[in-house]
């Protein structure tokens, strides 16, 4: 089973961080790298899931488990006290670079995370069935 066939009758949303008013409701969301390799599946229920983008292209040092997993992996950073501002301004930028694909639903993050295994979801390789 692929993407596509999870998602066929839940008409999702798909863009990208520049407009994230599109993805003003809850539910899962879908990030794709420029080789449209799923790197980071979510989800956002008790808020809007625009709230929680924004959440990853903020400076902010706590909450943005993204750019903390993507400094992590891709700059070989072992705490999230170590990232230097310079890794964390390129973890943004490729934050910002990345597409999205929303839905609203309950209980998919689980099974697209289990599925897939995307590379950037760290703690949701064991994450657990709502």
């Amino acid at each position: 089973m692929n993407i596509d066939d999870l998602v066929n009758d839940l008409t999702p949303i798909k863009g990208g961080f520049n407009d994230l008013s599109k993805f003003d409701f809850p539910g899962v969301y879908i990030i794709y790298d420029e080789n449209d390799e799923i790197v980071y599946i979510g989800s956002a229920y008790t808020r809007n899931i625009s709230e929680r983008l924004k959440q990853y292209i903020s400076k902010s040092k706590s909450g943005n488990t993204l750019a903390n997993d993507i400094c992590k992996l891709d700059f070989k950073v072992e705490k999230t006290d170590a990232i230097s501002d310079e890794q964390r301004e390129k973890a943004l930028k490729k934050i910002r670079e990345f597409k999205i694909l929303a839905i609203r639903h309950n209980d998919l993050e689980y099974n697209l995370i289990q599925q897939y295994k995307p590379k950037y979801n760290l703690n949701g390789k064991t994450a657990t069935k709502k």
